[in-house]
């Protein structure tokens, strides 16, 4: 059961690639999904390694080995879409989850959810009312200015059918994400049910995506053991399956993004020379 909740965690990089692809497109840079997969494993694994959502930050720079990237700042819009999705994506599963799992396990969650929330929808809002924040613009450095319209611009590039597109490959990546969560409880004896696998996953990813500490570590492993545990199983069991999702989510990303960084700098080296 390991080993298929292995398989299934790794199939969750193609909806996450077909949605970089997207993104990617909406700016204007057409990449295969290919190069698409090897641009998310890279950056997927920097994020797991490192503080501060390196991977994100560092996006730009890994579509330049394949791409002539004009503007570090309008990709960094495209990523600021992907991880608006991600939260609206996270957010729609933990109520949805914490519904069919139960009211009582739900209302521990609101702490999360009403600020991650709040943030996605303030943060949209100014974004995409430009009469909010453009005469905010005027009143900064021209180098910052110019920065941050063309973050906006990659913010805002995105037609109705990548939008689309984008919030179903989102969906896709995270269900996939829970299902494997799933598996793992299976592979330790724990039927958790799906819903909880789903709640418990999600929680874990809105939290780590706070650029606290790489991947989160520590503050998802807290509250992720301790909502396996007010849903009813053991310190120790839920101690055991959290450390086993971590493994698989931080050591194999690791190693994933090790490799997909490795073909990078390859495909980099011999289109140069």
């Amino acid at each position: 059961m390991y080993s298929a909740a292995l398989i299934i965690f790794l199939l969750s990089y193609i909806p996450a690639s077909l949605r970089w692809k997207t993104v990617s497109e909406s700016i204007g840079y057409e990449i295969s999904l290919r190069d698409s997969l090897r641009i998310m494993s890279a950056a997927y694994g920097l994020n797991k390694i490192a503080p501060g959502n390196a991977g994100d930050i560092g996006r730009s720079g890994l579509m330049k080995r394949l791409e002539d990237v004009d503007s570090h700042f309008k990709l960094l819009g495209g990523v600021a879409v992907e991880r608006a999705f991600d939260l609206a994506t996270v957010i729609l599963l933990i109520v949805f989850s914490g519904l069919m799992v139960g009211r009582e396990l739900l209302n521990n969650l609101w702490i999360f959810i009403i600020p991650a929330t709040a943030v996605l929808i303030l943060g949209s809002v100014l974004i995409y009312r430009g009469y909010l924040i453009e005469p905010l613009l005027r009143f900064l450095p021209e180098m910052v200015r110019s920065r941050m319209e063309k973050t906006i611009e990659g913010f805002r590039a995105m037609n109705r059918k990548q939008f689309v597109r984008t919030g179903g490959f989102s969906m896709s990546k995270w269900a996939i994400e829970g299902f494997s969560f799933y598996l793992l409880t299976l592979s330790l004896g724990m039927d958790t049910g799906v819903w909880l696998a789903v709640l418990v996953t999600s929680i874990m990813s809105l939290i780590a995506a706070l650029p606290i500490t790489p991947a989160g570590l520590g503050p998802v492993d807290a509250v992720a053991t301790s909502l396996l545990v007010l849903a009813g199983f053991t310190a120790s069991e839920s101690v055991s399956l959290v450390v086993l999702q971590r493994s698989l989510g931080v050591l194999l990303m690791g190693l994933v993004g090790f490799a997909g960084y490795s073909s990078l700098i390859h495909s980099s080296s011999r289109s140069s020379s």
